[in-house]
C-alpha cells in the first residue's frame, strides 16, 4: 500500500511539474478592449506612430486589432479589441517598460475606456491544422468565448475535453474557410473567467456555418455548456483600413518599414 501511495504521489508530482513547466514556457496574450477617440493625432503624435513603435520593439511578436460586432463577455461593449502576443511574462514586462511613453499617450488620448487582460496559452489544447491558407498578413473574422467551469463539473469537463475536443478541432480544420483556434488560460489577473478560446474564419459564412449549422465548435456543445459556471461569447471583424492586418513585430519580419 505504501509503495502504491508513493507511486500515486510521484505521478501527481510529475503531472504538476509538467504543467508548471508548460505554463512557465507558454506565450502570453494581452487582450485590449477599448473605444477610439475622434482624433487620430494630438500634440504631434499619432496612433500610427505609436503602433510603429510597438512593432519595432523586439519583445512583441505580433499585434492585431478589430472592430466589435457583438460582445457578450463584458459588462459594456467596447468598439474595438486589440491583441498583442509575447514569448512570455518577462518579454511583456520588458515591452511595457520600453513602451511606457507611447503606451501612456495611446491610452490617455487615443484608446479610451480601455481594459487590458493577459492570458497564457493553454499547453493542453490540441493544435488546429486548417486546410485553408491565410492570405499573407490578412485577418479573418473572430468568434471568441470566455468561460469558467463549475468545480463539481471539472471531472466531466475534463472527460469531454479528452473524448471530444481533439476530434472536433480536427474536423473543423478540414472546413473551408476555417483559419485557426487558439486557447488560453487566466494569467492570474482576474476571476471572472478561467479560459479564453479564439476561433478565426476567413469569412462570416464559414463562421456562422461552424457555429450554428454544422455544430463543429466544442464550446457550444450542449454537454460542454452544462459544465460552465460563467460564459460569454463575442464576434469581431477586421476593419477595412490597414490596421485590420496582422502586424508582425520586428523580430518576426524582414522589412523594417513603418505602418
Amino acid at each position: 500500500i505504501f509503495f502504491r501511495e508513493v507511486d500515486s504521489m510521484s505521478l501527481h508530482i510529475v503531472a504538476f511539474l509538467t504543467l508548471f513547466f508548460a505554463l512557465t514556457h507558454s506565450r502570453l496574450l494581452v487582450q485590449v478592449e477599448f473605444d477610439i477617440a475622434e482624433r487620430e493625432e494630438s500634440q504631434g503624435q499619432s496612433v500610427s506612430q505609436i503602433l510603429t513603435s510597438f512593432i519595432s520593439d523586439p519583445n512583441l511578436l505580433w499585434m492585431r486589432y478589430l472592430n466589435t460586432m457583438l460582445d457578450g463577455a463584458s459588462p459594456r461593449t467596447p468598439s474595438r479589441v486589440a491583441f498583442l502576443e509575447f514569448e512570455g511574462p518577462k518579454q511583456w514586462m520588458a515591452f511595457e517598460q520600453n513602451q511606457k511613453g507611447p503606451t501612456h499617450v495611446l491610452f490617455d488620448i487615443f484608446w479610451l475606456h480601455w481594459r487590458r487582460t493577459p492570458w497564457m496559452t493553454d499547453p493542453a489544447s490540441p493544435e488546429a491544422k486548417p486546410i485553408t491558407e491565410r492570405e499573407t498578413g490578412k485577418e479573418g473574422y473572430l468568434w471568441t468565448v470566455k468561460f469558467s467551469v463549475k468545480p463539481d463539473m471539472a471531472n466531466k469537463f475534463a472527460q469531454l475535453v479528452r473524448t471530444k475536443l481533439k476530434d472536433m478541432v480536427a474536423t473543423l480544420s478540414q472546413v473551408e474557410g476555417f483559419l485557426g483556434r487558439s486557447a488560453y488560460v487566466d494569467a492570474k489577473f482576474q476571476s471572472s473567467y478561467s479560459n479564453y478560446v479564439i476561433y478565426e474564419f476567413a469569412n462570416l459564412a464559414a463562421l456562422f456555418d461552424a457555429l450554428y449549422i454544422s455544430d463543429d465548435i466544442f464550446e457550444v456543445d450542449p454537454e460542454v455548456m452544462k459544465c460552465f459556471s460563467s460564459y460569454g461569447a463575442s464576434f469581431y471583424q477586421p476593419p477595412y483600413e490597414k490596421g485590420g492586418n496582422i502586424l508582425l513585430g520586428i523580430s518576426q519580419r524582414k522589412d523594417k518599414e513603418e505602418l
